[in-house]
């Protein structure tokens, strides 16, 4: 699942029409040669334009990642975390009443994102801390039915967390409740979409400076997966590199930017 947070900004050439090549003559199927490889460089340097364009306002780029809580999706648990990003910890508010495996598996979620955020896994930081986590209690409503004092449980679920010696680490730590019945007013997803808000700017490469010429090579990985491609080996990705317009001088700095 993902979803995509930007501003509305399109440039005069794109509005013009350069986007799809229709402007002096580059219209039509029977270019080839010289002339289609001209076209071809003209869109794609304004395609670059009008990302670099987007990535300079205030909008920002978000992609939510269900990691899969069960013992099968742990192979793939390498591949997606990292000391990039908010990392959100879901469990069950009875469960962790209840349950004290619940504990073990929440302190497990915490070992795992220190060790594949760790500085040996990752591109250098620019903030030296591991990355924002924020724990989410669901089912609030089910704990409402069956404690009277659910509040006050509530309040010792999260000081218990907070004692946690693997978030000792961690600089920005949050804790919020989910209502999971329906026609609630969806007061808690509110303040939780205000945490998520707020980390943004502990994330390790938050206002991190990058290359304008990485642009080209995203733009074309995206276009592969628009396309179907799901996995792309690293010999795959440098030939996409080497045909492309604006390629990258080296391995380095394509796995650099890959990261």
């Amino acid at each position: 699942m993902s979803a995509l947070l930007k501003t509305n900004m399109e440039t005069p050439e794109i509005e013009a029409g350069f986007l799809t090549g229709s402007q002096d003559g580059l219209d039509g199927d029977s270019l080839s040669g010289d002339t289609a490889a001209v076209k071809r460089a003209l869109v794609e340097s304004f395609q670059v334009k009008r990302a670099s364009l987007r990535a300079k306002s205030d909008g920002a780029f978000l992609s939510l990642w269900d990691m899969g809580g069960h013992t099968s999706f742990q192979a793939s648990h390498n591949v997606f975390l990292s000391s990039h990003g908010v990392y959100l910890l879901v469990f069950r508010l009875t469960d962790f009443l209840k349950d004290k495996l619940e504990t073990d598996r929440l302190k497990k979620w915490i070992r795992l994102i220190g060790t594949f955020s760790s500085g040996e896994l990752n591109a250098p930081r620019i903030k030296q801390h591991d990355p924002p986590l924020i724990f989410v209690g669901t089912f609030l409503d089910e704990l409402k039915r069956t404690t009277l004092d659910y509040d006050k449980r509530v309040q010792a679920m999260q000081s218990n967390i907070a004692k946690f010696p693997e978030l000792s680490a961690h600089k920005f730590v949050r804790f919020c409740t989910a209502d999971n019945s329906l026609g609630n007013d969806d007061t808690e997803l509110e303040v939780l979409r205000g945490f998520i808000i707020e980390a943004a700017v502990h994330q390790d490469q938050w206002d991190r400076e990058i290359p304008a010429r990485w642009v080209k090579l995203e733009m074309d990985l995206l276009e592969a997966r628009k396309k179907g491609t799901r996995i792309l080996k690293f010999a795959e990705v440098i030939e996409m590199n080497k045909r492309s317009v604006a390629p990258l001088p080296d391995e380095d700095e394509m796995k650099l930017a890959l990261e």
